[in-house]
């Protein structure tokens, strides 16, 4: 760190593209937009239907999808029902299904769709290693790590008795790895149990993506300097009181332009957070709007990674609401549903 601050002392920064988005990240205060995602498939589920088709983990695996769907509002049909209706039909002896076999599947269960589940493994597996230096001293140092990794994979096939639709199976994984070291000796290996279970939970979360919207939390710099006022603006979002620090990023940034003797630096930084406060309320098009004009101010890599996740931000806010309008028309005009259902 000397080093670097050394030349930067020499010869400044702005030669070191890389070296002052460090400085930009570090130095100043930090702000987290939660981006939603739209669920993988677009389906109109509101009474579902689960089925395992064997395999390791299979039972947790529709335990924990039938809650997922229960939190989630929609309705989960009894399983041993589900079986029995199944086979009365032999079904899982057939394994064909097309658009008509499917639509009186869905008229049989009186589900919206049916979820097969396969798993292909559930496992736990050991491994170590260990690796030494010699100290100055010419002492030699060894430090011995054990291993517990956790894999988890299951097959899933989704019928949509509302439109016939058979999907391709979809293959879903999760992993886990825990560790232990020592300098005295191999240590005991973590649990295999609590390995399995991380490996379960991280596929399962996967697994839930496909039929969920989900959130992924991203870390963006705020500017926080003492002139024009920024840091006023950063103090309100560090509380969260945003429609209060849009206000007040609303007047540093307006104070940058109309002042000739601010320099382009603080004029980028005062725009960037005014677009950046937007960005957190989910107003995309008027945060895109300040943070392209803060980055054609200066074209540093911190302001064109919020312009790039801003209009990402934005397509899936499209796709989210697509997805919500979607489900919407279909409850007006009845979703094709049974109204006896």
């Amino acid at each position: 760190m000397l080093h670097i601050l050394s030349v930067i002392a020499l010869f400044g920064y702005n030669g070191y593209p890389d070296i002052r988005d460090m400085f930009l990240k570090s130095f100043n205060a930090k702000v987290v937009v939660t981006m939603t995602h739209p669920p993988s498939l677009r389906l109109d589920i509101q009474r579902v239907a689960i089925k395992g088709a064997g395999g390791p983990c299979v039972d947790e695996v529709l335990t924990d999808l039938a809650d997922q769907f229960l939190d989630n509002g929609v309705e989960v049909l009894d399983r041993a029902n589900t079986e029995t209706i199944l086979s009365e039909i032999d079904f899982g002896a057939s394994g064909y299904v097309n658009r008509d076999t499917a639509l009186h599947l869905g008229e049989l269960l009186q589900a919206d769709a049916l979820v097969l589940v396969k798993g292909h493994y559930c496992k736990t597996e050991h491994r170590r290693d260990s690796n030494s230096y010699t100290d100055k001293k010419g002492v030699r140092h060894t430090t011995y790590r054990v291993y517990t990794d956790g894999h988890f994979k299951v097959g899933v096939q989704i019928i949509d008795f509302m439109t016939g639709r058979l999907y391709e199976s979809e293959i879903v994984e999760g992993r886990s790895i825990a560790s232990n070291s020592s300098s005295d000796g191999y240590p005991s290996y973590p649990s295999k149990v609590d390995a399995r279970n991380r490996a379960i939970a991280d596929g399962m979360a996967r697994l839930a993506r496909m039929f969920f919207s989900w959130q992924e939390r991203r870390e963006f710099v705020f500017f926080d300097n003492k002139k024009l006022g920024l840091r006023e603006a950063a103090n309100l979002v560090r509380i969260g009181e945003y429609r209060e620090a849009l206000a007040r990023a609303r007047i540093s940034a307006e104070a940058a332009e109309t002042s000739p003797k601010v320099k382009s630096k603080l004029k980028a930084r005062a725009r960037y957070n005014l677009g950046m406060c937007h960005f957190i309320l989910g107003e995309h098009d008027q945060a895109l709007t300040h943070l392209t004009r803060a980055y054609q101010i200066s074209s540093t890599k911190v302001f064109r990674e919020a312009v790039l996740e801003c209009k990402r931000s934005k397509q899936l806010a499209e796709q989210v609401s697509a997805a919500l309008d979607l489900r919407r028309g279909a409850e007006r005009e009845g979703g094709g549903r049974d109204p006896n259902r």
